[in-house]
């Protein structure tokens, strides 16, 4: 059914992320768990016949890639400067 092994990997990031999500314990958990889901559903759609969709979804990979690791940077950095925790 499956022709390439990148769709078989980024199946299995999808199923481990909405584990993730499920299992979390905090709402901080349950957002990574989405957002792996995302980084993994993002390259499933695109289409390698046609080249418009493969270069929106490219665009969308990157540019949802970079406001993720922005925010969990500045996430990293308040519980650095003011101890806290997400219990």
């Amino acid at each position: 059914i499956f022709n390439n092994s990148s769709k078989i990997m980024f199946l299995c990031i999808l199923m481990t992320g909405t584990l993730i999500t499920v299992s979390a314990n905090s709402w901080l958990g349950a957002w990574m768990g989405l957002e792996i889901n995302l980084l993994a559903f993002i390259p499933l759609m695109s289409d390698n016949n046609n080249l418009v969709s493969t270069e929106a979804s490219l665009k969308y990979f990157l540019t949802q890639a970079l406001a993720s690791s922005v925010l969990l940077f500045a996430v990293i950095l308040f519980m650095l400067e003011n101890h806290f925790t997400f219990q």
